[in-house]
């Protein structure tokens, strides 16, 4: 199986200019690109709950799940909108 077509983790942290700070992490829809949120801390450490759907601050660092074309979009919507 070739590297690309194996699901991978990625980790995002919102720096001060993403475009995506300020909105709620649900307005992305982010399973509709083929990508899984796996994990979601605030600058603090504090670990979010996902069911909550946690506004995006700056700082944040989310941990999500998909195919390396899926992460790139989503990489892409988060940080430059």
């Amino acid at each position: 199986v070739e590297e690309l077509e194996q699901e991978r983790l990625a980790t995002i942290t919102l720096t001060p200019d993403a475009s995506s700070i300020g909105h709620p992490l649900s307005q992305f829809a982010l399973k509709a690109i083929g990508v899984r949120d796996a994990s979601f801390r605030r600058s603090s450490g504090q670990v979010v709950s996902l069911d909550a759907h946690p506004v995006l601050e700056d700082g944040d660092a989310l941990v999500l799940s998909g195919m390396p074309e899926s992460l790139a979009l989503a990489e892409e919507l988060l940080l430059r909108g």
